[in-house]
């Protein structure tokens, strides 16, 4: 019986295991080299189909709203756009981002998502959007979590073209639950996305699983009584 005790404490106490995290960083939509005519709408780019180009991506169950579209970034050797990452962030992830270019504006997971959001944005407009993360698809069920996205003041040198949107800034975003979807508000034409990363870290315990944990230390407090009774 001691035994079972010590061994189910450790079980309970474990944590709960977080799913390894992907990064959707839009490198490889458009490659020869990346432009904007005509528009690349992503598609099934990242869900083992292709995007309106015909490029394939990796299969991550990963859908965007119909007009969830690329964006080409300027970089120093190619101005195509007014959006640049400023050589800033990762180095192999500079010539290619998101954008919606109507309001059906979400991105769903077919697998499902846990523990946190992260991605960087550049944003210019007359307001500041919004977004959600959601247990259902296309934002339906419940809300896991919400985030605002301010307006970014612009400022890219010449040697990215003085483009406006840049550079970008980092958001991160934690939850508890499995998420499905994320579904952002106020950003068609003004907000540009890049680096995508969803799951990674340490999953906070679930409701369960921290009764279980409370039975758990329950267990080992009457255990230590009872040998202080008998030493006594």
């Amino acid at each position: 019986m001691t035994g079972l005790a010590v061994a189910s404490g450790f079980l309970i106490l474990a944590p709960v295991a977080a799913q390894a995290a992907i990064t959707l960083d839009f490198e490889g939509v458009d490659t020869n080299p990346p432009s904007q005519q005509p528009i690349v709408y992503l598609g099934d780019f990242y869900n083992g189909g292709s995007s309106t180009l015909g490029t394939v991506g990796v299969d991550h169950g990963v859908t965007f709203g119909n007009k969830g579209a690329l964006v080409c970034l300027n970089t120093t050797s190619n101005f195509c756009s007014n959006v640049s990452r400023g050589g800033q962030g990762d180095p192999a992830s500079q010539a290619g981002g998101l954008a919606f270019y109507d309001d059906d504006s979400f991105i769903n997971f077919a697998d499902g998502f846990d523990t946190q959001l992260s991605f960087v944005y550049a944003a210019l407009g007359f307001g500041t959007g919004s977004g959600g993360i959601y247990d259902g698809e296309k934002g339906t069920g419940n809300l896991l979590a919400s985030f605002t996205l301010p307006v970014l003041a612009p400022g890219c040198g010449p040697a990215y073209g003085s483009a406006s949107f840049c550079p970008f800034e980092e958001l991160q975003v934690s939850f508890a639950g499995t998420a499905k979807s994320i579904w952002f508000t106020g950003v068609t034409g003004y907000v540009v996305f890049d680096d995508i990363t969803v799951g990674g870290g340490s999953a906070a315990p679930e409701p369960a699983t921290w009764a279980l944990m409370i039975a758990g230390f329950g267990l080992a407090g009457l255990r230590m009584r009872r040998r202080a009774a008998v030493r006594s």
